[in-house]
């Protein structure tokens, strides 16, 4: 296994305690933000004021993920901000985003940057691979740096994404449980955008739904 060049630090926000992660590379100190999540300038405060992030990262566009975006943009406007095209359309509409039907305040953003499957972000020293992970929403992406898969709402510890909301895909989320998540190595911590880090292996071994899907099964 490749070594691993990236700190993870991550901090519950908003009102569906969305996981908001500061990722650091560690050789230059360099870090970015993965989800802005409501109160994102809160969460990272005091690592704002020592040094503003390089970047941020949004792996999808539902309102618990990018609540905080605006007022970040508003507060840090060189900083870039990086999303899959299909997600950036959502940020900019507050039915899109979701925050309509949840009745969520919401403040539509803008993306700098738009990302995809191949891309590779270099922040300092490290470099994330974009992977495309259809399926919960549209524009749904995945970050992976060797040992760590940032996997926005892909993946939960015992749980999966949901895929009874508009412009989700039961069988598009099952295909990118089998061929991208699963087919990392055990070892690769999982961050997901609720709850707490897991494991690829642990969710193999323990994981109904992914077993599930794995198995070819239908899951309602």
């Amino acid at each position: 296994m490749e070594q691993q060049t990236l700190r993870i630090e991550g901090l519950p926000g908003g009102p569906l305690m969305t996981m908001s992660y500061r990722v650091v590379d560690q050789a230059s100190g360099l870090w970015a933000i993965i989800d802005p999540t409501y109160d994102v300038l809160d969460l990272w405060q005091a690592e704002i004021a020592q040094s503003h992030p390089a970047m941020v990262l949004v792996t999808h566009g539902h309102f618990d993920h990018v609540g905080g975006l605006a007022r970040l943009r508003a507060a840090l406007p060189s900083v870039p901000v990086y999303i899959h095209p299909d997600g950036a359309a959502m940020i900019r509409d507050t039915a899109r985003s979701l925050a309509l039907g949840a009745m969520m305040p919401y403040e539509p953003a803008e993306a700098t940057h738009a990302c995809r499957e191949g891309d590779v972000i270099e922040l300092g020293a490290s470099r994330l691979r974009v992977l495309d992970s259809p399926g919960h929403c549209p524009g749904s992406v995945m970050f992976h740096s060797p040992g760590i898969l940032l996997a926005g709402d892909v993946i939960f510890q015992g749980g999966v994404g949901r895929w009874d909301l508009p412009g989700a895909d039961y069988e598009q989320l099952a295909a990118t449980m089998r061929d991208k998540v699963m087919t990392l190595p055990d070892e690769t911590v999982i961050y997901p955008g609720h709850g707490p880090a897991t494991t690829v292996g642990a969710e193999r071994h323990a994981n109904a739904y992914v077993a599930r899907m794995l198995a070819g099964e239908r899951v309602d």
